[in-house]
């Protein structure tokens, strides 16, 4: 008879290992010097999870960036990072384990003080472990996520310069004054305003008659431009007008008024003397700027009479 030792031998599939990818973004583009709340984004994936390890996180930041605070993520655990003021997030900075299926985002806060011209904000983690044989140290693996091409900037800065008045007579007693005001972007990035005007005139001996506004170089009229009023700021330009970087847009406003007397025609500086105007803008940046310019003399009309003779003549021709 045969005999059976009683092995039994079983074979099936080996378990199929966690992968690990991860993709990365900026929270701007450009990233904006001296901004605050602008951040990277690490997103990893986990499929086939749970993991089996941690998930070490290497991130050496650009040139000009450094951490604005602790590195945080949704729905897992995060120790051992860098904080504020750190240009990396260190050699302990891990993903806690088991992770299961889904996606991860790390967020990254950072404060940007590169100046223009310095490395962009382009930026590459290396991530290695969680039990992914394809996700190690080495680099340019499906675990190691790049940002797309992130540029640095300035922001944008808006400002509104404003200069004295140019006196011209049209006839008699009306006269016109004409102010030239630029809004200008020196910033790297668009940036948008809306421009008011505000005529302080004398408060006495002057009457505002009407105004006319011409833009340059990209300014942009209000298409309800309201009537002219001393000590009335009125909307010269569209609302919310864009202006890009390097960029100087020009409004020439040309204000025609009748002089009276009892005006204060020198001008202080100050509103209600003279051809003083003030000029503001809000949107991207708050400003203002104002000029001013002496009030001329009005003509002035006198009359002398005489008689041909004295006496004059009972009956006599030619007087």
């Amino acid at each position: 008879s045969g005999s059976n030792n009683g092995t039994t031998n079983v074979c099936g599939p080996l378990p199929t290992p966690p992968t690990v990818t991860a993709t990365k973004t900026a929270s701007a583009s450009p990233l904006l010097v001296g901004v605050s709340g602008q951040s990277y984004a690490i997103n990893v994936t986990i499929t086939n999870g749970p993991t089996t390890a941690p998930i070490a996180i290497a991130d050496t930041l650009p040139t000009g960036i450094t951490l604005s605070g602790a590195p945080s993520v949704s729905g897992a655990t995060l120790s051992g990072c860098n904080g504020a003021g750190s240009s990396s997030l260190g050699a302990a900075c891990v993903l806690s384990s088991p992770l299961n299926n889904g996606t991860y985002t790390i967020t990254v806060p950072i404060t940007v003080a590169a100046p223009i011209g310095a490395q962009s904000g382009n930026n590459t983690a290396n991530l290695s472990g969680g039990g992914d044989p394809g996700c190690t140290a080495a680099t340019g693996e499906p675990c190691d996520p790049s940002t797309p091409d992130v540029p640095v900037a300035n922001p944008s800065n808006v400002t509104v310069t404003k200069g004295n008045p140019t006196i011209a007579n049209v006839s008699g007693t009306q006269y016109t004054a004409t102010y030239v005001i630029n809004v200008q972007n020196t910033g790297g990035v668009p940036g948008t305003y809306t421009l008011t005007d505000t005529p302080g005139f004398s408060n006495t001996g002057v009457t505002l008659n009407s105004w006319t506004v011409t833009p340059s170089n990209g300014g942009v009229v209000n298409p309800s431009l309201p009537a002219v009023a001393n000590n009335t700021a009125g909307q010269i330009s569209a609302s919310s007008v864009s202006i890009a970087g390097g960029v100087t847009h020009t409004y020439t406003v040309v204000i025609t008024f009748t002089m009276g007397t009892g005006a204060t025609l020198a001008c202080n500086g100050n509103p209600n003397n003279g051809a003083y105007n003030a000029a503001g803008i809000t949107g991207s940046a708050t400003g203002n700027s104002s000029g001013c310019g002496s009030l001329p003399n009005p003509p002035k009309v006198t009359a002398t009479k005489t008689a041909s003779a004295s006496p004059l003549l009972v009956g006599v021709s030619g007087q």
